[in-house]
């Protein structure tokens, strides 16, 4: 999860950014994590919040699938990756774009993201 500042505000220059920003972060992390970005400022400490949790803390798994499904409806998060991945890095089955069952999010993307 990657919080970024930005002064754009048309949709395209934010997808724009938001690529940018996603292909940057997936360049130095292992291939097998999924990267998600906003450009909203009120989600920041959220995402501070949750670098603070642990595996002792109490519904950490709901709180992250939440700012996860807030950061997909909320911001752009650039172009698809390629025809086996959304713009997340989760995986796509096959050329109908629909994920598999292991990505958690394949509902909300498929809806939009709410």
């Amino acid at each position: 999860m990657i919080a970024y500042r930005t002064d754009v505000k048309d949709k395209e220059g934010r997808n724009d950014i938001a690529d940018q920003v996603k292909k940057t972060a997936l360049s130095v992390v292992p291939r097998w994590y999924h990267v998600y970005v906003t450009d909203d400022p009120s989600l920041r400490q959220d995402i501070e919040n949750i670098a603070y949790m642990n595996g002792a803390s109490g519904n950490h798994e709901n709180a992250i699938n939440g700012v996860i499904k807030r950061m997909l409806s909320r911001s752009p998060q650039g172009s698809k990756l390629n025809n086996g991945e959304n713009e997340n890095g989760e995986t796509m089955t096959d050329d109908k774009e629909y994920m598999n069952d292991n990505d958690k999010y394949r509902n909300q993307y498929k809806k939009g993201g709410s």
